[in-house]
């Protein structure tokens, strides 16, 4: 992919023998409308009488190929390739049992803590949670307990997405930052990223993370949407079919390793972003910014002082992301 800046970086990773299968995911149907109308979809409730309003986004089903880089873990990085698979088993126990403790805080503090020092970050805001599920039995009617939680939670998705747009990643930073954090950090000076991480609570043996290769993306395979909910409109990437792109996973990921990919990166040295699709069985993820000197002539991060904050304001009914 072309970056902001000009520059084009080849990471494309080789297919040559990997194991290979097939899955069929629902692209952004590429129609002739999205040119003078903006894809969008509003979660959440609406009234009966406008339920036909819920959204415009037509999908179409292709099969597509999945490359297994189970044994190549060590040669996948996130600043090359926008994802990688880490082994970091957790000290936290966690469980959609509700007769357990939860201790989702502490687990977000322990991974905060971890991806501060992965990327040398000077803050790291844990913004948003969602424990997940495999399958599409899952119909909640109204109840005290958003979606997402270990009570209610969330579906898996098929269609390829990216959480956030170009333009929209730093107005979620904003959303989520006290008026004095924007100030400082928001100022050009800074390089804000927004960091997926995904845990399964249990070996993943059917429908797993899938990460495209965002070197064989083009630009014009994306197209902003909006996602809509009671608290924010965000903005999100859907992906068009396009068989130039390559498609990656990790086969039986483990409760002990953290899937860790990029969803927005103010100045990008590599990806800006990268597409995900599918999600694990009984899963964990969340989502932070990370904030880095941009002083360096380079943009290489400095390693400072740190500080880590929670900042769990899930939008609930924003289910993709944005």
């Amino acid at each position: 992919m072309t970056l902001s800046n000009g520059v084009q970086l080849h990471h494309e990773l080789s297919t040559d023998g990997l194991p290979a299968l097939h899955a069929g995911f629902l692209y952004i149907k590429d129609l002739p409308k999205w040119k003078h109308e903006k894809p969008y979809y509003i979660s959440g409730p609406l009234p009966e009488d406008q339920e036909h309003l819920r959204g415009n986004i037509d999908c179409v089903p292709h099969e597509t190929t999945l490359y297994d880089l189970r044994g190549r873990e060590d040669e996948i990085k996130m600043e090359k390739h926008g994802f990688e698979l880490v082994k970091k088993p957790s000290a936290i126990p966690l469980s959609l049992d509700n007769d357990s403790e939860d201790r989702t805080s502490e687990y977000l503090e322990e991974t905060a803590a971890w991806l501060e020092k992965r990327l040398g970050a000077e803050k790291v805001l844990a913004y948003a949670f969602r424990y997940r599920v495999t399958g599409d039995a899952m119909e909640w009617g109204p109840t005290e307990h958003d979606i997402g939680t270990r009570v209610k939670p969330d579906k898996s998705t098929s269609s390829p997405h990216v959480d956030q747009t170009f333009e929209g990643g730093l107005r979620r930073a904003r959303r989520h930052m006290t008026s004095e954090e924007a100030e400082e950090y928001l100022n050009g000076n800074w390089r804000i990223r927004i960091v997926n991480v995904w845990r399964p609570l249990c070996l993943v043996e059917d429908s797993p993370l899938a990460y495209c290769d965002y070197d064989t993306v083009s630009e014009e395979d994306l197209i902003a949407s909006d996602r809509v909910s009671e608290q924010y409109v965000g903005e999100v990437f859907y992906v068009r079919y396009n068989p130039k792109q390559k498609w990656y996973w990790f086969r039986h990921q483990h409760p002990d390793e953290m899937a860790v990919f990029l969803s927005y990166d103010s100045k990008p040295q590599g990806p800006r972003s990268s597409i995900s699709n599918m999600e694990p069985i009984k899963s964990q993820p969340w989502k932070a910014f990370l904030a880095t000197s941009t002083q360096a002539a380079n943009y290489e991060p400095q390693v400072m002082k740190g500080a880590i904050r929670l900042r769990v304001e899930a939008d609930d009914k924003n289910g993709l992301g944005g």
